[in-house]
């Protein structure tokens, strides 16, 4: 009888222990769901001060451009890159993160999730995972077929129209800088639908890429582009 008793008591505390780990997932209102939403840099560290901002994907389909104060819902990242919501309406929702910053470049971040009733969704989004690949293949102004190799490419987002600061500095300053190799090629990772300009450095002497070539891009998220630029050598 004892036995029983105490096989019991067992089995009705790990019932309960079951409940209450299921019941983390679960929000207090059955008609509305909560995200977690977190992003992450390129070492995995949480990015504070983020303005993230919900739109219901069928009031995308009646707008031709997204306006912040038709948002659904508008949250900052805390301080371990967590925007954390509440009471959201069951529906399928597209993220916009304007300005992730990740190894000192600006991210844009655009993704779409779903929101179920009655569960917490948490979801980790890398901000450079928001990129696209730029192929550049570097050659000699002055026969037009000589690659040029050991050449310097930094991506930068300032327009060289309005710059007036030191480019140096911002050259040192990117995360986005490649050498080309032997055949004159270099691949860069840029931030995704963003206007990244290029510059060409060597030691203390910087330029940006000369206008009207291909020194400006904004290309869409995973997009592979691949171009050749041609240039004038380091003396």
């Amino acid at each position: 009888m004892t036995y029983k008793i105490i096989s019991l008591v067992a089995f009705s505390f790990l019932l309960f222990a079951c409940k209450k780990t299921t019941n983390v997932n679960l929000v207090d209102s059955p008609d509305t769901g909560q995200l977690k939403y977190k992003i992450v840099d390129y070492a995995g560290l949480g990015v504070p001060e983020v303005t993230v901002l919900l739109y219901k994907a069928d009031h995308l389909l009646h707008i031709n451009f997204l306006n912040p104060e038709r948002a659904a819902a508008r949250l900052k990242t805390d301080q371990n890159g967590v925007a954390a919501f509440s009471e959201l309406s069951p529906d399928n929702y597209l993220i916009i993160a304007d300005s992730a910053m990740s190894n000192r470049m600006t991210y844009k971040i655009r993704e779409h999730i779903q929101v179920v009733a009655g569960i917490v969704k948490e979801k980790e989004t890398k901000a450079s995972d928001f990129s696209a690949s730029l192929n550049l293949t570097i050659i000699s102004k002055r026969d037009h077929r000589t690659p040029v190799n050991n050449f310097r490419i930094a991506a930068v987002t300032a327009d060289p129209a309005t710059f007036t600061g030191d480019l140096n500095e911002l050259v040192n300053n990117s995360a986005v800088r490649g050498i080309t190799n032997a055949q004159g090629f270099v691949t860069l990772k840029i931030p995704s639908e963003i206007t990244c300009f290029l510059v060409f450095y060597n030691g203390d002497r910087a330029f940006f890429a000369p206008y009207p070539t291909y020194s400006f891009y904004r290309l869409e998220n995973k997009a592979r582009y691949s171009t050749s630029l041609y240039v004038d050598a380091f003396n």
